[in-house]
Formats: C-alpha cells, sequence, structure tokens
C-alpha cells in the first residue's frame, strides 16, 4: 500500500482533509497523520480514516519542545517509510519537512494555508518569515490555498513559480456541493432545531473570536446600526481567543445587546450561516477565507476584507463587497446596502451557488490533488 503522512500541528486542523479519505483509500493510499493529540483526529482514527500518531507539538517558538518533536517525527517516519511526506501549517509544516528531508524522502509537498509573519513586529516577525522560508526552501512542492497568496509569497522572496501552485482555483478543501444544496432545503427546520431567533435580517459571522479577524469592527459596526435598524440580528460561531482584556469586557457587553446570539464552537458551520441572511468576514490575514465560499455555497452575499486570500473568496460586486480591512465606516455601508435590498441580497446569493459550483467542487480539488500524488509516485518509480 502507497503511504502519505500529513503533518499537522494540532488535531482540529484534520477538518482540512474532509472528503480526501475515501478517494485515497478508492486510490490504494494508507494516510498517516502525525499531529498533537485531540478528539479531532482520534475521530478519524476510530473512522478507519487514518493511522494516527500524537506528536506534542507547540504552535509557538520552543526549541526543546520542537526538537523533541522533530525527533519523534523522525522515529516515525523511519518505521512507516512514506513515499510522500505532506506538512501542513507553521510549525508542523517546517518539522514535518525537516524530517522528510534528513531521511532523503523525495517528496515533501507543502500547504501553504496563509502566513502569519506580515501581521507580527520586530525579532518575532523576522524569526516567523525565516521558518517559512526555511519550510519552503525544503519541500519540493507548495500548495497555495489562493492565487493572491501564491503572488505575496513569491513577491516576498519565499519561493519560487515554479515550486509554488494552486490546486484548481484555491481554497483548502473547497465545498461538498450536495451537502450544501441539503442545507439550503432545510433551512426552516434547521432554524428551529438549533433555537435560532428569527430577525428581518440577520447579518453571520463564522470564525475565531479574536482581533484579527475583524470581530470588533463588526461588533462597533452592529452597536451603530442598531441604533437605527431595530429588525437586525447577529449570529456569531466560534471559540474565543481575545488576546486583549479590554476586549474581552468588550465582547461580554455585545453579547448582551439585542438579537445578538453567540453558539461558541459549532460541529457544522453551514447550518447556522443558512439562517442568516448576510455573511461577515472582516478579517485582517487570511490564507483564503473557506468560510466566504461556505456562506455562498448555502445562498448568502458575503461582505469581506480586500487582503490577501479573501479578495480571492468573492467576486466584487457579483457575489459580495469587498471593503478595507480595519474600517468600520466601509463595513457600515456595505450592510446599510445589503440590508435595505433584499433583491440585491438574493442576486449576490444566487451568484455565489454558481461561482461555488463552477470553481469550488470539493471532488475537483481532490482529484487535483490526487493527480499531483500520482505524479510523485511515478517519479519515486522511475
Amino acid at each position: 500500500m502507497k503511504k502519505i503522512v500529513h503533518v499537522f500541528t494540532v488535531s482540529m486542523s484534520v477538518i482540512f482533509l474532509e472528503g480526501l479519505y475515501e478517494k485515497l483509500k478508492s486510490k490504494g493510499y494508507e494516510l498517516i497523520v502525525i499531529c498533537s493529540d485531540g478528539e479531532e483526529v482520534r475521530h478519524q482514527e476510530r473512522l478507519g480514516n487514518v493511522k494516527y500518531y500524537p506528536v506534542n507539538m507547540s504552535r509557538g517558538i520552543n526549541p526543546i519542545k520542537d526538537l523533541s518533536a522533530l525527533i519523534k517525527i523522525i522515529s516515525i517516519l523511519k518505521k512507516e517509510k512514506p513515499l510522500i511526506v505532506h506538512g501542513h501549517t507553521p510549525k508542523g509544516g517546517i518539522l514535518a519537512m525537516m524530517a522528510a528531508k534528513l531521511l532523503k524522502i523525495k517528496h515533501r509537498p507543502y500547504h501553504l494555508h496563509g502566513l502569519k509573519y506580515p501581521s507580527e513586529v520586530g525579532a518575532k516577525r523576522l524569526i516567523i518569515k525565516w521558518m517559512e522560508k526555511m519550510t519552503i526552501s525544503l519541500s519540493t512542492k507548495v500548495f497555495a490555498v489562493s492565487n493572491s497568496l501564491k503572488e505575496f509569497a513569491i513577491a516576498s522572496g519565499l519561493g519560487s513559480n515554479l515550486k509554488i501552485m494552486v490546486l484548481l482555483n484555491g481554497s483548502v478543501k473547497g465545498i461538498d456541493i450536495k451537502d450544501s444544496e441539503e442545507i439550503r432545503k432545510n433551512k426552516e427546520q434547521t432554524a428551529i432545531r438549533l433555537g435560532i431567533k428569527k430577525n428581518e435580517v440577520t447579518i453571520g459571522f463564522v470564525g475565531r473570536i479574536t482581533e484579527e479577524k475583524g470581530i470588533f469592527e463588526l461588533l462597533k459596526a452592529y452597536k451603530r446600526l442598531i441604533g437605527s435598524k431595530q429588525n437586525i440580528g447577529l449570529i456569531l460561531c466560534g471559540p474565543t481567543e481575545i488576546k486583549n482584556s479590554q476586549n474581552s469586557v468588550v465582547f461580554d457587553e455585545i453579547r448582551e445587546l439585542p438579537n445578538v446570539q453567540y453558539f461558541g464552537q459549532v460541529h457544522n458551520p453551514l447550518e447556522y450561516m443558512v439562517c442568516c441572511d448576510i455573511f461577515v468576514l472582516p478579517s485582517w490575514r487570511e490564507g483564503f477565507g473557506l468560510v466566504n465560499i461556505e456562506a455562498n455555497s448555502v445562498g448568502l452575499p458575503v461582505i469581506t476584507t480586500d487582503i490577501v486570500g479573501c479578495k480571492d473568496s468573492i467576486e466584487d460586486q457579483k457575489t459580495g463587497i469587498l471593503i478595507e480591512s480595519n474600517n468600520v465606516c466601509d463595513l457600515i455601508d456595505a450592510l446599510e446596502l445589503l440590508i435595505e435590498d433584499p433583491a440585491l441580497r438574493k442576486e449576490m446569493g444566487q451568484n455565489g451557488i454558481q461561482r461555488v459550483r463552477d470553481l469550488y467542487d470539493r471532488n475537483k480539488i481532490w482529484n487535483t490533488l490526487l493527480e499531483e500524488y500520482e505524479r510523485m509516485i511515478k517519479a519515486v518509480k522511475a
């Protein structure tokens, strides 16, 4: 059996592989996952989708823990002898590429999900950028999740056009088209089952509740809008990772505002999205913005920022509206336009459904990845 190892920093990142398990099995691959322990990867192990090795990896810079993790990964790779080692996320990526290079494993793809260093300052920024450059140099192929991310990485001197590619039209895993269709059909029943209150217009957000996702720009915009528009609501989904204690107080206050519903981290975000009328991702930094095409897939217009990644995920003025990042006034203008124009919301939502079908079908994205794997396997045999 052909063995492929995927290395992630944390367990929850195995969601990046949704829909790939069955395709790999059908082509005679054994999928091995290395990451920090967690229920997400254990669940896939119980289902028989992966063979799993727990290796504790620190998301931050920690030389002692990093060396320990590297030694463990080398030991696992020696035992399993995979044909391909596929790295993901900054820490999992660099450790995977280092271990595979040391063992002379010929094919070492790295999935570039985004770049963290532009939002850092000082020495930390330099170290993280060096780590990304090192990871890409040790890899044999880089899969960027968007064209604008690829262009930014090349312009920043991280890699070449020959090494960095985008699978199909981008995104990490695309959209399960049939699943989105079923969710759209069952919108009313889903809202009742989840206990979602109905408003004339509901704004949705899915993502980590943290500053860099632009959540506080959204909360400020909502607070201003409810002064003149009593008919709107706000649905928030995602784990809280607020770094500033003052912002924690603000978030708690916003949750008490009229028609705000916070559900925390949810299993199936599309079920919450379909109960909204407008989706907003005012992020400062993204590799692609998967939630934007998820929202489009269930018929929502999307307001998102004109930054690397996000600007690829929608078509401005057709499936949504691009705004300047960290600009509350821009966000309010876009929200007011869509709140006041239900016909425009419907048109953009329908355009979004079609664009997702055309560009981001999950089956097609995974087929493209499998073609890349097959080329690698043939090269190994040759």
